[in-house]
């Protein structure tokens, strides 16, 4: 039987970078992630260990954890993916949630078994819950919520859901939804998985269009990245505004911390590399980067006057960070390997 392709959505390429192939000979000390660095993927051999650094790109060490860390949004718990064997030699996935510096590690959702894995990983707001989606094909994949330590794991979609994204309050959870006659379109539920509603908006109806469904800081609207252009709406789907500017192809898209720009990577014209754009919401783009190469993934710092991207301008894949107006671009990797995904690392607080 044929199934559908997957829409090749921002947060399944994170979730997909999140599993370690193989586990990486730990330190016996766990290094703490630095406060205000970042993390990122450095290739060693075939496989991509995950990286701590400082935003000047000091201190690189190898993350105590086999997976690609996924920080909780108190900055106090990571989780992190791993491919594994079971005891009969079967391929297997493990969730396991650690404290921020590696330590204290328990895998909290059973083995998973043949070609299931865990996608589309996030966070509750409040850091106690994690909602994923558990995929085998397209036809199997369904949404599920696991308490942080393991408990109260439950799914609460069937098949052919993906992206789940919770609202600031974390009442809400956003997420897409295959429908045979429409393709892929939004829908909200509640964290229960209870009253599930589909937002008939105003934006493209395309079955393989990627969407990265964001909330706004109040909960009030989303934002997506349909068919490669940026739209926001309100929260149940009304007020749809295109706010891509014109002649801007967009590949990826990240709200600055008080949301007053947005940096894209994108293109101006079909044939060129990669660039970074930042732009306020419905007005022109200004071009951050204009190097030779790919110029990609832009993150914000969370105090939003930094941006760190991934470039091979120089030949080679390298982190680099930025001011905000794109001046004083800085290769701080520096590394012979392919040193790419960057993510800032969330200040830790006051753990609950």
């Amino acid at each position: 039987m044929s199934h559908s392709p997957l829409p090749r959505t921002i947060r399944g390429v994170k979730a997909l970078i999140a599993v370690a192939f193989g586990v990486a000979s730990l330190a016996a000390v766990n290094p703490a992630p630095p406060q205000g660095g970042l993390v990122f993927l450095r290739a060693e051999g075939n496989v991509a260990r995950p990286y701590f650094m400082a935003a000047d790109g000091s201190g690189q060490q190898r993350a105590p954890v086999p997976g690609y860390p996924i920080y909780s949004p108190d900055g106090t718990r990571m989780l992190y993916v791993v491919n594994a064997l079971n005891p009969k030699g079967a391929s297997v996935q493990r969730l396991f949630v650690a404290s921020a510096d590696g330590s204290s590690k328990h895998q909290i959702i059973p083995d998973t078994s043949g070609w299931y894995q865990f996608r589309d990983i996030a966070w509750s707001p409040d850091s106690r819950r994690i909602a994923y989606v558990d995929e085998f094909e397209v036809d199997f994949a369904s949404i599920w919520v696991v308490d942080r330590d393991g408990r109260h794991r439950k799914p609460l979609t069937g098949k052919w859901n993906l992206d789940p994204t919770w609202s600031p309050d974390g009442r809400t959870i956003l997420f897409t939804s295959h429908l045979p006659a429409d393709g892929w379109r939004l829908f909200t539920m509640d964290a229960t998985g209870h009253h599930r509603r589909e937002l008939v908006g105003e934006y493209p109806e395309d079955a393989s269009a990627i969407y990265a469904p964001t909330w706004s800081r109040d909960g009030q609207r989303i934002y997506i990245l349909v068919a490669k252009s940026l739209y926001v709406m309100n929260r149940d789907g009304s007020n749809v505004q295109n706010l891509t500017p014109p002649g801007l192809t967009i590949g990826y898209y990240a709200l600055s911390p008080d949301e007053s720009q947005i940096v894209v990577h994108g293109v101006t014209r079909p044939s060129a590399a990669r660039d970074i754009f930042v732009f306020a919401p419905g007005g022109p783009a200004r071009q951050l980067t204009t190097e030779r190469g790919a110029d990609q993934w832009p993150k914000w710092s969370p105090d939003g006057t930094k941006i760190a991207f991934e470039s091979n301008r120089d030949g080679n894949s390298e982190i680099y960070v930025m001011n905000a107006d794109g001046s004083e671009q800085t290769n701080i990797t520096r590394n012979p390997a392919a040193d790419t995904s960057p993510k800032w690392i969330p200040s830790r607080r006051l753990r609950h």
